[in-house]
């Protein structure tokens, strides 16, 4: 297997001792030991490269996890890695923008134009375009917008991962959406079992006092939305009025 580096990879000296490990077991330690991550930029080459929000939205994003969950003997590990890495990298950078990191606030319109969309600078012109209609200060390079929506992905993920990534949940998703509550009332004992209120002085569309309940049937940090009874799924809630950002409070 190739490797290759990033022009921002800075090399360093690292001592482990991989005596009996497998090869995938090896790719997490030494991604963690090294803080970067892995994208398979041709057959049997990978790509290394330091593991930095900015990087993480700018290239493909393959999380340890995957590595660590594939199995099989040391002999064909390498073939093994080879092909789970393809196959997550089959999804390209634009397709996880538009499915793992905008889905909350993009438009259904905007979503129809961009998979019209044909050439990969095109698709690039086409993002830089949705983030600066939703920049408080038109024209600025500071979008504070697009800062705060990506630091609540990244508190969703860092508090409310469980199986799946924190954004996906259902309090990952509010938090998104509406951002930190105005109150928490807490009771992770129940009974009958634990239960979270978050309360929102004031959400425009949904008006004063608005209440998000959550509980964990399972006791197992997966909370579900229950209240209020949205009439689709329960993970899946209705967008700001405007439909361009976060709702406003």
């Amino acid at each position: 297997m190739n490797v290759a580096f990033t022009p921002d990879f800075r090399p360093s000296l690292i001592s482990i001792d991989l005596a009996n490990v497998k090869l995938q077991d090896a790719f997490v330690v030494v991604a963690r030991q090294t803080k970067t991550f892995l994208k398979p930029i041709a057959t049997n080459t990978i790509l290394v490269i330091p593991d930095t929000q900015e990087n993480r939205r700018a290239y493909v994003y393959v999380d340890h996890g995957l590595l660590s969950a594939i199995d099989g003997e040391s002999h064909d590990g390498d073939e093994k890695i080879r092909r789970a890495l393809l196959e997550r990298a089959e999804v390209s950078s634009y397709d996880r923008w538009l499915n793992e990191e905008v889905p909350y606030i993009i438009t259904d319109e905007e979503r129809a134009a961009f998979k019209k969309v044909i050439t990969d600078e095109e698709r690039a012109q086409f993002i830089e375009r949705f983030w600066e209609r939703r920049n408080p200060n038109p024209g600025s390079p500071k979008n504070e917008f697009k800062e705060e929506y990506y630091r609540r992905i990244a508190y969703a993920n860092k508090h409310w991962a469980t199986d799946k990534p924190g954004w996906k949940t259902d309090r990952g998703h509010i938090y998104i959406i509406y951002g930190p509550p105005d109150e928490i009332d807490a009771h992770p004992s129940g009974p009958p079992y634990p239960i979270e209120e978050w309360r929102y002085n004031y959400l425009e569309g949904l008006g004063s006092n608005v209440v998000f309940k959550f509980i964990d049937p399972k006791k197992a940090d997966e909370y579900q939305l229950v209240s209020p009874p949205w009439k689709s799924s329960a993970w899946r809630i209705p967008r700001p009025p405007d439909r361009t950002g976060f709702a406003a409070r």
